[in-house]
């Protein structure tokens, strides 16, 4: 690997994280061991154990107490980046106990949700009790620029006892709401499906299976769309509790690809972040982030 290579990596992961593979990178490419970097920290007057700096690194820690958030700042400035750089990929702080366990509420994650809350009330479907733990979301654009499909891989996982049921919310649709269409592939099958008048579908998934507190499973399914819609501009994944990995894929017709390209994040009661991305050269967008809070995760882009 080239030193070019090196930095276009750390680049990389400063912009998508994960916090410790940014972290680890940056440390390797300053040439630094972390009894170095340690001693450098204490220099400066900022307080870290070198056993910590290797939880940091290897992940199994993160630094979240006001005195490591401050050690995390001198350690940006020893490692030659910018200000936040690191800090910002970290999220919101992690909830713990009973708060780890408590979704965000739809108003949270949905703007203007009162349509949303009646329907989920109808289906008895308004708490979310079982936790994507990770996902993966592939959607397909036509030549007319206009969404086809979305495919959802989810690993999932119980929050209570004897659940069978969850749901798909959509909203933000390009074409007509009555002409979505969920197709069933694994792990579940398609019950009630119902539309709001301001753009909101609720579809009713049946778990194969039972799922007792704690849990996992595999569900896969598909969302075809109106090929009549307007052009798709975006394509994200929305999550009511922390999530250990999101993947989102967008396929394009290599004849229309968008000319501008955006990685966008925005943890739950925060502000929008977008990195730039490009497109492969077959035509395909790619977001991969680890270990973030609730909220909204994926791409966006411009035709013009």
């Amino acid at each position: 690997m080239t030193d070019q290579d090196r930095r276009d990596d750390l680049a990389h992961l400063l912009e998508r994280g994960p916090f410790h593979e940014a972290l680890a990178t940056a440390v390797e490419h300053r040439g630094l061991t972390l009894q170095r970097l340690q001693h450098r920290l204490t220099e400066r007057g900022a307080t870290v154990s070198v056993p910590t700096l290797s939880c940091w690194v290897r992940g199994t820690r993160r630094p979240e107490r006001p005195v490591s958030m401050a050690a995390l700042a001198e350690l940006e400035l020893v490692l030659g980046l910018e200000a936040r750089s690191l800090s910002d990929l970290l999220g919101q702080k992690r909830r713990r106990g009973r708060d780890a366990a408590r979704p965000v509420d739809d108003e949270t994650i949905w703007r203007d949700s009162a349509s949303l809350s009646a329907v989920l009330s109808e289906l008895d479907l308004v708490k979310p009790d079982l936790r994507v733990v990770s996902a993966h979301l592939r959607q397909r654009v036509d030549g007319r620029r206009v969404e086809r499909t979305a495919r959802h891989l989810n690993v999932v996982e119980a929050m209570r006892d004897d659940l069978t049921r969850t749901r798909l919310t959509m909203a933000r649709l390009t074409g007509r709401p009555d002409q979505l269409h969920v197709e069933a592939i694994a792990g579940v099958s398609v019950g009630r499906q119902r539309a709001t008048s301001d753009g909101f579908v609720v579809t009713e998934l049946v778990l194969d299976t039972t799922l007792a507190k704690g849990e996992r499973t595999v569900v896969e399914y598909e969302a075809h769309l109106d090929p009549e819609g307007e052009p798709s501009i975006n394509c994200t994944a929305l999550f009511y509790r922390p999530v250990r990995m999101c993947v989102v894929e967008v396929f394009f017709d290599p004849e229309q690809v968008p000319v501008r390209s955006f990685a966008l994040r925005k943890p739950a009661g925060k502000h929008e972040q977008r990195s730039p991305v490009r497109v492969s050269a077959a035509g395909v967008l790619r977001s991969v982030v680890f270990d973030q809070p609730a909220g909204e995760y994926g791409l966006t882009w411009d035709w013009d």
